[in-house]
């Protein structure tokens, strides 16, 4: 869970301030750790957690169980908010992309003429 809370803060740093240079990679490496739970999570459904290797142990998710919490319960939550949280990175990385022009709004061409 740390690593997806680092991922959860790294995400709403990005969305509070259009980061430019290096703080903005580093901001983008920092909010896809979500990854990290989803994997543990997979072992769950008798995936490994790395792909080619790794092991076969949820620490997460038994941690939840012991806790008292419900285990559909519990991969349900990282499904959901690592999905929210893999949208919010992709949008986020989008809207602030280098060379993306964002619309500056116009000062508005109405004149206020009521007072004379």
């Amino acid at each position: 869970m740390s690593t997806w809370t680092v991922s959860f803060i790294a995400i709403v740093v990005l969305w509070c301030k259009p980061w430019r240079g290096w703080p903005r990679t580093v901001l983008i490496y920092l909010g896809i750790w979500w990854i990290d739970l989803l994997a543990y999570t997979w072992t769950t459904w008798g995936l490994r957690h790395s792909i080619l290797w790794g092991g076969t142990y949820s620490e997460p998710y038994e941690a939840a169980i012991n806790l008292g919490i419900k285990g559909w319960v519990f991969q349900a939550f990282v499904l959901i908010s690592c999905t929210a949280l893999a949208i919010a990175l992709a949008v986020r990385i989008h809207m602030t992309a280098p060379g993306r022009k964002t619309e500056q709004p116009q000062p508005s061409q109405n004149k206020d003429t009521s007072r004379r």
